[in-house]
């Protein structure tokens, strides 16, 4: 196996497991998967970089360059319009019974923090799974095809045809 191929065959997996982390609801877990993309996106300018043209890491750089930045895009619209929808439709009379506690001058610990928190998730699961599926989902499906694609090209040794169309394979 080449270097090029194995250095990228590293990228995709580098940003597959940035993804997957970022879906973990555990803040830390998240933290590495920022760390992981951002390991990634710099890594794939500098191989890009330093590779010729006709390259299989100009390529393959190229295409995970414009894959990061379109699905990161589409999943910060998706967040977006997941808030706006949530917010539109979702029942907020836990948030309201403890904004109305706070002005009273009543005092909420970290323990009744989380409970308003999880009673407003429970009253909103359907909402925030139903929005998260419309939402969300067509950006986690543009780095699935895309990095699955890419993933294979690279393993059969081949190059991107075109690497910086956004949708285009």
């Amino acid at each position: 196996m080449t270097s090029d191929k194995t250095n990228m065959i590293g990228l995709y997996f580098l940003l597959i497991a940035s993804i997957m982390a970022n879906f973990v609801p555990v803040g830390a877990i998240q933290m590495l998967g920022l760390v992981l993309g951002l390991v990634m996106i710099i890594a794939a300018y500098v191989y890009r970089m330093r590779a010729s043209l006709n390259s299989l890491s100009y390529s393959h750089s190229t295409f995970l360059i414009t894959t990061f930045w379109v699905g990161s895009f589409l999943l910060l619209i998706g967040l977006i319009v997941a808030v706006i929808w949530v917010y539109l439709q979702g029942n907020h009379a836990a948030i309201y019974n403890m904004m109305d506690s706070l002005h009273k001058g009543v005092v909420i610990n970290e323990y009744d923090t989380r409970l308003i928190l999880e009673t407003y998730i429970q009253a909103n699961m359907p909402i925030l799974i139903l929005s998260a599926i419309c939402t969300l989902g067509p950006g986690v499906l543009y780095f699935i095809y895309r990095l699955g694609a890419g993933l294979l090209r690279v393993l059969k040794n081949e190059h991107m045809p075109y690497p910086a169309a956004w949708f285009k394979i």
